[in-house]
């Protein structure tokens, strides 16, 4: 597909090679070996028929799978986790392993699929031992993944220095005279301080109130920081704070700013809540700024939207109508599509 400029059209919809999202990915990864195991019959599964070998390697493939998404959870979440991006890879990695490692011992007594000579030592074990065992049996092949999973964080981030304008407005265009008024209102508030020292010694009652006006300014405009500075400082710095959308995978976050694109750890439900003022959300995985809105296409059931950068995003059918009541259909308006309106 492409772009109005004639150029392939980006998509929010993969980081793997640009082709799949991580968790999709892993999705296919995980039914492929289903199928390789079960059609290749390793020791494990031997003995089992067609049926069973398909159900216990459908079942240990799972329990991995299940482990990792477990273990990305809480990677996203960053809840009572260290400040390194290693540390905390490799603390949730163990983490997941730790869950797994039970699962197999079970599913193995479970299907019990050959004999071993060695039966009654096996039996005799302690089940502490036999966990341990497992664990270690796991570890080099399940750390091995989850550490290809997070190379997107680990690798290292570029450190050139960029020209990047910071100072750009991160409310919608609706609140342009209000921001206006507020401006103005701060203006007269300093204005009156630097003469608080002209009024006359019978004001005194006035100079007071015209000094705690303008300390509680000062408090009410220290209040309304944007909470967005929170998620925006956690950006490299290479990337600016002018920021177009943000797309989550699995416990990544896929950042699109003016000056390009960065994948960090976090959760699109904390993204959402923390730059409301700016963008909405527009699909369980998608959330988008207004000022960066260029057009509005399709239906409710394939619906997307055309960013400043020529990005696409998808509308979910849930959500389609709250987008056309923000945004209408087709070409939106925006400050430079006025300004565009007005010189012809």
């Amino acid at each position: 597909m492409l772009d109005s400029s004639g150029r392939r059209a980006l998509r929010a919809n993969g980081t793997v090679l640009d082709l799949l999202p991580i968790g999709q990915a892993v999705g296919i990864t995980g039914l492929l070996l289903v199928a390789l195991f079960t059609l290749i019959r390793p020791e494990a599964s031997m003995g089992l028929s067609a049926p069973g070998r398909l159900l216990f390697w459908t079942l240990h493939v799972g329990l991995g799978l299940a482990s990792i998404w477990l273990a990305s959870r809480w990677l996203a979440s960053g809840l009572r986790l260290p400040h390194g991006t290693l540390s905390r890879v490799l603390l949730t990695g163990f983490a997941g392993i730790a869950l797994a490692a039970p699962g197999y011992v079970a599913l193995d007594q479970l299907f019990a699929p050959y004999q071993i000579d060695q039966a009654s030592e096996e039996s005799a074990a302690s089940l502490v031992a036999t966990l341990i065992k497992e664990t270690v049996e796991i570890s080099p092949w399940f750390m091995a993944s989850w550490l290809l999973i997070n190379l997107p964080v680990l690798l290292p981030r570029p450190t050139l220095p960029v020209q990047t304008d910071d100072t750009v407005r991160h409310t919608p265009a609706i609140s342009d005279d209000i921001q206006k008024e507020k401006k103005e209102e701060r203006a007269d508030s300093i204005f009156a301080a630097n003469h608080i020292e002209s009024i006359s010694s019978n004001s005194q009652k006035q100079t007071d109130n015209i000094v705690g006006q303008i300390e509680h300014s000062t408090a009410v405009q220290s209040a309304q920081q944007p909470i967005a500075d929170r998620f925006l400082s956690t950006l490299p710095g290479i990337l600016g704070k002018d920021v177009i959308a943000v797309s989550s995978d699995l416990h990544y976050l896929n950042v699109w700013t003016q000056a390009g694109r960065a994948t960090v750890l976090g959760n699109l439900r904390d993204v959402v809540e923390e730059l409301n003022d700016i963008g909405m959300q527009v699909h369980r995985s998608h959330w988008i700024a207004y000022s960066h809105v260029r057009r509005i296409v399709g239906t409710a059931s394939n619906g997307n939207c055309i960013l400043s950068n020529e990005l696409r995003i998808p509308i979910s059918r849930r959500r389609w109508k709250e987008v056309r009541e923000q945004f209408g259909r087709g070409v939106v308006l925006t400050s430079e599509n006025i300004l565009d309106i007005d010189s012809d």
